[in-house]
């Protein structure tokens, strides 16, 4: 009963291909590469907003890959 009722959820979530493995999971964006040694939300909300926020040509840039990122993944 448990497996059933817990397949049923994970499928609602569409998350059940990525646990039964046919699915693999994706690799992090771009944000994670920066977040990926913060201990807290709060640690992650402020550095998110130190990279993102600013107008620098390395924010712009930044950006652009992550979008090519986007891209790439909507394309497969």
């Amino acid at each position: 009963m448990w497996k059933f009722q817990t397949g049923v959820t994970l499928r609602a979530k569409d998350v059940y291909d990525v646990v039964n493995g046919t699915c693999v999971k994706p690799e992090p964006g771009i944000p994670m590469t920066h977040v990926s040694t913060c201990d807290c939300a709060e640690e992650i909300w402020k550095k998110l907003l130190t990279v993102f926020e600013r107008r620098s040509e390395l924010s712009v840039h930044l950006l652009q890959q992550n979008l090519q990122f986007l891209q790439g993944e909507c394309m497969s």
